[in-house]
């Protein structure tokens, strides 16, 4: 879980780039300031706040675990996430992989939410991903129309990416 009500929430650009950074490591809201994700997607926390510090989350957010939740919050909770979409998801990601065969590999979704996008709904994005040995290197996440200011994008690469071929 990540605390972030007490950052503010009055620098539109500041709280729209925390919103982003959240969101690429799975986190979504679950009251006001206050993120999950399910952890069976990493369960280091030290490492978690690595990567979100890494890619710009202030250092003041509290990133801990929780545990022990009410019954009906962990209700709430299970249904914030599409298990089987999820699952699915990740099984097709994971047998392209290996039928292409290559070293590098890109993977694109062309417009995740087409049909939202095509309906004038906010919130569709283009997303590529760059694989080397099936391990990400590269990510582009491009949102022709965003909720408050048009077409935003956002880009992480691999530090320290030295590879030759």
């Amino acid at each position: 879980m990540v605390a972030c009500a007490a950052l503010g929430r009055t620098d539109r650009a500041a709280l729209r780039e925390r919103e982003r950074i959240l969101q690429l490591l799975g986190f979504q809201e679950l009251d006001k300031g206050l993120y999950i994700r399910p952890d069976n997607i990493e369960t280091d926390a030290q490492a978690v706040r690595q990567r979100l510090l890494n890619l710009g989350l202030e250092p003041q957010a509290l990133l801990f675990v929780g545990s022990q939740l009410d019954e009906a919050r962990e209700a709430d909770i299970r249904q914030m996430w599409n298990g089987q979409a999820l699952n699915e998801g990740y099984l097709k990601t994971c047998q392209q992989l290996v039928l292409t065969g290559h070293r590098w590999c890109w993977v694109v979704d062309p417009n995740d939410g087409t049909s939202d996008f095509l309906k004038g709904r906010k919130g569709s994005a283009i997303s590529i991903g760059l694989l080397h040995n099936a391990l990400p290197v590269l990510g582009v996440v491009y949102a022709p129309v965003t909720e408050d200011c048009g077409a935003d994008c956002i880009a992480w690469a691999r530090e320290h990416m030295n590879v030759r071929e």
